[in-house]
């Protein structure tokens, strides 16, 4: 896996910050693009509770890595819980594939919404218009891992 920049290494600092703000009543600060993620290891059976970027598409969460392994353990997972703006639910996830329609929009939107993470982890320019140029999005997605969360009993998007 190759280093993280050196800004990814500070946010990831800040977590336990971030996640006491998501999950009190001050979340409308950092809800209505960053959620929290509490999901169980599938080897280690450990409880983690993290901070991720998000973008609602057809009424479904989506968040996207490229750096971190925390997808497989929720994929594997029939139920995780997420904080979304300041409400708990349980939702569940799946991978999408990378070709399909849904994810590339999904990481079109993402990068468009989070472009300093575009430049700095997906190395995915953004041009004047607020949107990545779709040739770095045709190849950046291929390397990428998009979740789609759905709420079991409400949409997550909701």
């Amino acid at each position: 896996m190759e280093e993280l920049p050196l800004r990814i290494k500070i946010l990831r600092r800040l977590n336990p910050v971030m996640l006491w703000i998501l999950r009190s009543p001050l979340h409308a600060l950092l809800s209505a693009q960053i959620l929290v993620l509490q999901y169980r290891g599938r080897k280690s059976g450990k409880v983690y509770t993290i901070p991720l970027s998000y973008v609602t598409l057809g009424g479904h969460v989506h968040c996207v890595t490229r750096t971190s392994a925390w997808w497989k353990s929720v994929v594997d997972t029939p139920a995780v819980t997420i904080w979304l703006r300041g409400k708990p639910l349980v939702v569940s996830a799946e991978r999408l594939p990378s070709a399909a329609p849904d994810a590339r929009t999904a990481f079109r939107m993402f990068l468009a919404a989070n472009p300093g993470t575009a430049r700095l982890l997906y190395n995915v320019r953004i041009g004047q218009d607020g949107k990545p140029y779709e040739t770095d999005v045709d190849r950046e997605v291929l390397d990428s891992v998009i979740v789609r969360l759905r709420g079991n009993n409400h949409s997550a998007g909701g």
